[in-house]
């Protein structure tokens, strides 16, 4: 059972609240977080906070901000995922890493960080959310773009 079925039954938590963090999220679900720490970026705050300055990065055109800030995220949701075992990671942070890549014309970046999700999440874990299974969709034609090589505005290569 992946963490968003946890929620169903807990009207007073949801994953998209605003307090959806992992002590909160434990404390409905009558668990104990192994590391106060654990999804915290930086030190900071849980990976979840950073989505709406993900998107003014993307917005504004500093996508390269946005992308380190993403890869970091990526770590935190994946040793969140590890220790807490409610399933595979989330995959927002992944999909808009491909996103990037892709506009930047970086297929090699964009397949490594698809399937750095794969891995993490496992194939059956990955295909159990409707994200994780258009990341797979996803991978699946970032590597023919690669095994295609680049090619030029007019198609020519």
């Amino acid at each position: 059972m992946g963490l968003f079925d946890r929620f169903k039954n807990h009207a007073s938590v949801s994953p998209s609240s605003d307090d959806a963090s992992p002590a909160r999220v434990a404390a409905v679900l009558g668990t104990q977080l192994p590391d106060p720490a654990l999804g915290m970026v930086d030190g900071v705050r849980h990976y979840t906070g950073f989505v709406e300055e993900i998107k003014a990065f993307k917005r504004v055109g500093r996508l390269e901000e946005a992308e380190q800030l993403l890869l970091r995220c990526c770590d935190a949701t994946e040793d969140e995922a590890r220790v807490m075992s409610w399933g595979p990671p989330a995959p927002w942070y992944y999909e808009q890493l491909a996103i990037i890549y892709r506009r930047q014309k970086e297929t090699s970046k964009e397949v490594a960080i698809l399937e750095r999700y794969v891995e993490n999440a496992g194939l059956e874990g990955a295909e159990r959310n409707t994200t994780g299974r258009q990341l797979v969709a996803r991978l699946a034609k970032a590597r023919a773009l690669a095994a295609n090589g680049p090619t030029t505005t007019d198609g020519t290569g």
